[in-house]
């Protein structure tokens, strides 16, 4: 049996039609929609799976929302990464728990959630965002998905140049590429680009070893 639904966290309603609506419960908020009010503390403390109904009789069913949910509904400033691209970007750069990354240009922060998942708490994640409103989105969303900043990772409005050792530099308009040979700084066009990933498995710690 699931943990119960509480108060302060993000919940995904699905209804009838299968459209999803995003929202953070609140005690004594009301979740308002076409289909009639529904009150946050008639969700709190229910199991996830919990089938309510709105005052105008729309049926809702509550779930926690998996990350591929809250990136597509997530508040956003620039255009995210959806998830149909963020797996083959993870694949094909070889992101690994453990690895260092640096990603320029945090846009909402879809990339920078999925890059702080996939390296886990032995990784380090640097992305960085000159645009101060982008930056503050992005900080919201991944504040919104995993409670707080994660230790792992690293926001900051600093200009990013690539680091000089195993670097790669990905455009976006083919993040998915074969691996190209490393370079010791990014393309000058490239460097205030929401469209450039740097990937480097050992870009900041040259003593940390090698992917097995």
């Amino acid at each position: 049996m699931s943990i119960p639904l509480e108060a302060g966290e993000r919940i995904l309603f699905v209804d009838a039609r299968d459209r999803t609506y995003l929202v953070r419960l609140q005690t004594k908020g009301t979740f308002h929609t076409h289909g009639g009010a529904l009150s946050h503390d008639l969700v709190i403390g229910q199991p996830e799976g919990v089938r309510l109904e709105t005052a105008g009789g729309m049926v809702l069913t509550a779930f926690r929302p998996r990350f591929a949910d809250y990136a597509l509904k997530m508040p956003r400033g620039a255009q995210v990464i959806y998830p149909k691209d963020l797996g083959p970007i993870l694949v094909y750069t070889d992101i690994y728990p453990g690895a260092s990354i640096l990603e320029a240009g945090s846009g909402s922060g879809a990339l920078t959630i999925a890059l702080c998942r996939a390296v886990g708490p032995g990784g380090r994640v640097v992305s960085y965002e000159v645009r101060s409103e982008h930056r503050e989105r992005a900080v919201a969303n991944v504040e919104g998905f995993f409670g707080k900043i994660p230790d792992l990772l690293e926001l900051t409005a600093r200009s990013s140049t690539c680091p000089s050792r195993g670097t790669c530099c990905r455009r976006s308009a083919r993040p998915w590429s074969p691996a190209g040979s490393s370079v010791p700084t990014c393309p000058p066009r490239c460097r205030s680009s929401r469209s450039c990933l740097l990937w480097s498995r050992r870009a900041f710690d040259t003593s940390r070893p090698s992917r097995p």
